[in-house]
């Protein structure tokens, strides 16, 4: 098993130019569905109590130590067993940075596409859905879009499959 590294990184002016761009025409044919929704500034410090406020979940004591890991140092991993909620602390960490800053872009990354979309992003969709208050953004099946083109969450797929031809793996590629 391959331990889940978990980066949240802030992208350059020129970086999120283009994925701006294609956020805002996006958002703009969605027609703003998220619009008026502004972020939770007073979680900005305080990712538990965004999980337990917002979201209305109840974190394990490790869960809290990722999260506290990741508020205060710049990249977090966590190795751990099958079903210890890694994929699950990963997807409250990374609604709570976009939720609670404006700008913000999360970028989240995992081996596999199934992996980005039917584990991670699944979570993410369900947690943004089922939150107690309305949250900011519109998401989609990998991301979440927002009126701001600087505001925006994005999954990535580390690899798609191997290269039968000389052995490695394909480059990250965005999911669709």
């Amino acid at each position: 098993m391959l331990p889940l590294t978990f980066r949240l990184r802030l992208q350059t002016r020129f970086e999120a130019s283009f994925c701006g761009r294609l956020s805002a025409r996006l958002w703009a044919r969605l027609g703003g569905k998220r619009e008026g929704v502004k972020p939770l500034l007073q979680y900005r410090d305080d990712p538990e109590g965004f999980a337990k406020g917002p979201l209305g979940i109840k974190l394990t004591y490790k869960q809290r130590l990722v999260l506290r890991g990741i508020r205060d140092h710049k990249s977090t991993a966590v190795a751990a067993s099958h079903g210890a909620g890694k994929t699950f602390i990963a997807a409250v960490a990374a609604i709570w940075w976009y939720c609670t800053r404006e700008p913000a872009i999360v970028i989240t990354t995992a081996p596999t596409g199934h992996q980005v979309k039917n584990l991670l992003w699944r979570y993410i969709r369900t947690l943004h859905r089922n939150a107690r208050v309305r949250l900011p953004g519109l998401v989609l099946t990998v991301g979440i879009e927002s009126d701001n083109p600087d505001w925006y969450a994005r999954g990535f797929a580390a690899r798609s499959s191997l290269d039968s031809e000389n052995g490695e793996f394909s480059q990250a590629f965005p999911m669709s």
